[in-house]
């Protein structure tokens, strides 16, 4: 289960992406790359595709990561 921060929870209920969603791109992200340093500290973005779908999750690389927000750039 994602740490997942308001944002982030705000922007999968607006796009319609699940936490299962989220938790595949965790579990075993096909790209990582580093992301830009911001409120949370640094972040690393982590992309995949799940049941169809291209998802980008960015996570704050910490020794606590949290999901800092997500994405499906095909919507």
């Amino acid at each position: 289960m994602a740490n997942l921060t308001p944002h982030a929870q705000e922007k999968m209920r607006a796009r319609r992406i699940t936490e299962a969603e989220v938790d595949a791109v965790l579990e075993a992200p096909a790209i990582t790359s580093p992301g830009r340093s911001g409120p949370l500290g640094p972040t690393k973005v982590l992309r995949k595709t799940v049941n169809g779908r291209r998802l980008k999750v960015v996570v704050s690389d910490t020794e606590v990561p949290r999901v800092v927000t997500v994405a499906s750039p095909d919507e």
